[in-house]
């Protein structure tokens, strides 16, 4: 008896120890089991997988291989509206690959997904390593690489697949899956010529106006200085005046009469010349009136 009651505290004490996940109703929910061909790196690839239960996204498989052991990060991620991956990872984890085989890769925290609803599996592959697919095995999703910076089918073939397993648990019922925005390629903004800078017109240095050479001022002909010379022929009015003696310096102060001025003497000339030309000027003048006409 007391050995039935350890054997069965030990079994509840044993299943009270054993993780979560492995008491919960983890099922494979999508899965593509074909692997005959080889999508090797390097590069980073994806595959999109289509909900087929509600609940929560706990954990999925890759067949992968690397030939030198490698870390590589398993993400999930959204799609965006042409059914690319888009946005922020929504869980990751890392993983080390080494040999040919199924990896499983589980998440924490779980992501909740509402059955219809599409997600994209994420990961990166060396020039060492290889995923493993099949073509035209997997309807509700396809195999993707990314090419010259932006995702496109894989190999170009749209029919291609990995080779994974997605795990679903019972979960609440998820709000309404959100709808990511699609983000345009940036467009290159313009590029705007720079403006010269004007350069200012060189401004002319004022050319000075040419001086007019100065005009030589004409020095006037000096006018000679009217001097009075004593010794001018005084005019005829002058004769009528009666000069006054002058005393003789040499009469040695003697009032007395003595030899008359010279300018008396020239004075008298100059009247008896007047009078005779003036009658000779006359006489000469009655004696052409006088002359009988012929």
């Amino acid at each position: 008896m007391r050995r039935r009651v350890l054997a069965l505290f030990a079994g509840i004490l044993l299943l009270g120890l054993m993780p979560g996940p492995a008491l919960a109703a983890e099922t494979v929910d999508q899965s593509n089991e074909g692997s005959n061909y080889d999508l090797c790196g390097p590069g980073t690839f994806a595959q999109t997988v289509t909900v087929g239960r509600t609940g929560k996204l706990t954990s999925v498989d890759l067949y992968l291989e690397e030939i030198i052991k490698q870390y590589t990060v398993v993400s999930i991620y959204l799609l965006d509206f042409t059914g690319k991956p888009t946005g922020l990872a929504l869980a990751s984890k890392t993983v080390s690959v080494t040999t040919k085989r199924w990896y499983h890769v589980a998440f924490s925290p779980q992501v909740s997904f509402n059955s219809g609803w599409s997600f994209a599996i994420v990961f990166p592959v060396t020039s060492h390593g290889c995923g493993f697919g099949s073509g035209t095995t997997y309807t509700g999703g396809q195999g993707l690489e990314v090419n010259s910076g932006s995702w496109a089918p894989i190999q170009g073939d749209p029919n291609l697949d990995f080779a994974f397993r997605t795990y679903m648990e019972d979960g609440a019922i998820p709000t309404a899956q959100p709808v990511p925005t699609p983000t345009p390629a940036p467009t290159a903004a313009p590029t705007v010529a720079p403006t010269a800078a004007p350069t200012a017109a060189p401004t002319a240095a004022p050319t000075p106006a040419p001086t007019a050479a100065p005009t030589p001022t004409q020095t006037p002909i000096p006018t000679a200085t009217a001097t009075t010379d004593l010794t001018a022929v005084p005019s005829a009015s002058m004769a009528s005046a009666t000069p006054t003696a002058q005393p003789n310096p040499q009469s040695g102060g003697s009032s007395g009469s003595g030899d008359p001025p010279i300018l008396i003497i020239v004075l008298g000339i100059a009247a008896l010349a007047a009078v005779l030309g003036g009658g000779i000027g006359l006489g000469f003048l009655l004696a052409r009136r006088r002359r009988p006409t012929s």
